[in-house]
């Protein structure tokens, strides 16, 4: 007996969502691996390690926000393999920057795929679909992929990967903590100093690594934390 359906649920886009949810457990799998290599002897880099956990969580709290709307709309999960999504034979022989590369390659592919949903749903005439992606899950998605490229580019004009986690990613990982505990909408301004805490390169040139104004790194660190909730 087939079972009743929500609406207009086209079948493509059925699928298309098992898929994603698949990638985005795929993706729960990689960041942490790259957690444990970060906070590992070889590396040891707590705050990017906290970082990766934190990019973690949000892979999860994705995966579960479209296996919600998938039974919601009637469709059913039917999942393929889940594993890491880069195969890697030792993860500590990474260094920082690779890990954040590979963690920007990710995020492209995590933004692409969204879109391909996106643009499915609109030429299927799913216009729930279209519009829980758009609203619940692009908008964010861009907005991390610009966090990740900062990162990227922050290590890199910083210089000393030691120097970064401490003054960067560390406060940038506590500032995220403080907002998900306090329940807050919004960020104001008094939020904005810690993330965006100027860094000594090894040169001793001080690198700021968010290149946005204050408001643009609010919106970026909501949009952030909003990924983390369900």
């Amino acid at each position: 007996m087939q079972s009743a359906r929500t609406g207009t649920f086209p079948n493509e886009c059925e699928t298309m969502i098992n898929q994603l949810i698949s990638l985005f457990w795929s993706g729960e799998q990689t960041y942490m691996n790259m957690s444990a290599a970060s906070a590992s002897d070889e590396i040891s880099m707590l705050g990017f390690s906290e970082y990766f956990r934190l990019c973690c969580l949000r892979m999860r709290t994705i995966a579960d926000k479209l296996c919600q709307f998938q039974t919601t709309r009637g469709g059913h999960l039917i999942l393929g393999e889940v594993r890491s999504m880069i195969q890697m034979s030792n993860w500590n022989e990474c260094t920082v920057d690779k890990l954040i590369h590979l963690a920007l390659d990710m995020e492209k592919q995590f933004e692409q795929r969204l879109n391909e949903l996106c643009v499915l749903a609109k030429q299927k005439n799913d216009s729930v679909t279209a519009e829980f992606v758009e609203s619940t899950l692009l908008r964010d998605q861009v907005h991390v992929l610009k966090i990740t490229v900062n990162h990227v580019n922050g290590l890199k004009v910083c210089e000393n990967a030691w120097i970064y986690d401490t003054l960067t990613m560390k406060p940038f990982v506590r500032q995220i903590c403080e907002m998900l505990g306090s329940g807050l909408t919004g960020v104001g301004q008094t939020c904005i100093p810690e993330m965006c805490v100027s860094t000594t390169s090894a040169t001793g040139v001080g690198r700021n690594p968010c290149s946005s104004g204050s408001e643009t790194c609010s919106e970026y660190l909501q949009s952030f934390v909003n990924s983390l909730r369900y």
